[in-house]
């Protein structure tokens, strides 16, 4: 009987997954300390955001294939990108010190390279070829070319489908 979770994974396996949750625990933290007027718009917004990293891993792993947990992986990765912006603009709107603001970043910097490390390996693993030396098929972009070329530039693996 074919049930589809030989296909997932589990995501507390994933460095990358556990150092997001522990880098929302500090977040959470930091914007405790933020005015009150920020609650709704910075903080929110910062909440939003880092939430969307973890999460973002999670269903990927419960996605069939590895197309889509590449496209959950960078959604999480836009994630990340939208809150490494926010601890800079909150140091210099005074509610972050730069040695926080300065740990924080470290950690993003940290996760996204976790993120990248794994979104290139997920871009690896899927291109192979459908037909060995007629047609190559990427599955990351669905393309499909006769020149023994991903169209993404990605290695090809030749031979039985993975």
């Amino acid at each position: 009987m074919h049930t589809g979770a030989e296909n997932m994974q589990d995501f507390r396996k994933l460095k990358v997954w556990e150092r997001s949750i522990e880098f929302a625990d500090l977040l959470y933290a930091a914007t405790r300390r933020y005015p009150r007027e920020e609650t709704w718009v910075l903080v929110s917004q910062l909440k939003r955001a880092v939430i969307s990293i973890p999460t973002n891993i999670a269903e990927g792993c419960g996605r069939r294939g590895g197309a889509d947990f590449l496209r959950f992986l960078q959604i999480s990765m836009g994630s990340a990108c939208e809150v490494e912006c926010c601890p800079e603009l909150s140091r210099r709107l005074g509610f972050l010190d730069g040695p926080a603001s300065d740990r924080l970043l470290a950690k993003l910097v940290e996760i996204k390279r976790m993120l990248t490390g794994l979104i290139k390996s997920l871009r690896v693993a899927n291109c192979q070829l459908a037909t060995p030396l007629t047609d190559v098929r990427c599955l990351m972009s669905d393309n499909y070319a006769a020149t023994g070329r991903c169209p993404l530039n990605h290695q090809i693996r030749i031979g039985a489908a993975m």
